[in-house]
């Protein structure tokens, strides 16, 4: 975004979907099952603390911090090149949910 670096985690997943569809929908109960939003969410608060210690004020997370692309290589097809590939999905939280979850591991008290 302009001049300002942006960052996002990548998560590579080899999960068989045993219908064999690895669309936006399908992946997102693959996601819901397996407790990937948890676990992106957790990775994304280590990625806002790391870089607000590196950045300082120069962080906006607001602006920087674009959450997390979970890969799933089964469903993955490097020929398609749509908006919306296939075995590809997209997962960003709330930036309020990451600085309450970054505050809970911080002090332990939810606010």
């Amino acid at each position: 975004i302009g001049d300002q670096p942006c960052f996002w985690i990548a998560d590579y997943k080899t999960n068989l979907i045993r219908t064999g569809d690895y669309s936006g929908p399908a992946l997102a109960t693959a996601m819901h099952h397996s407790g990937y939003a948890l676990q992106a969410t957790i990775y994304l608060v280590a990625l806002h603390r790391f870089l607000r210690w590196r950045l300082g004020a120069a962080y906006e997370p607001q602006s920087q911090l674009l959450g997390a692309a979970y890969l799933f290589l089964r469903g993955m097809d490097p020929a398609n090149d749509s908006a919306d590939p296939a075995g590809v999905h997209w997962f960003q939280p709330p930036l309020a949910a990451i600085e309450a979850l970054d505050l809970l591991f911080a002090t332990g008290a939810a606010s």
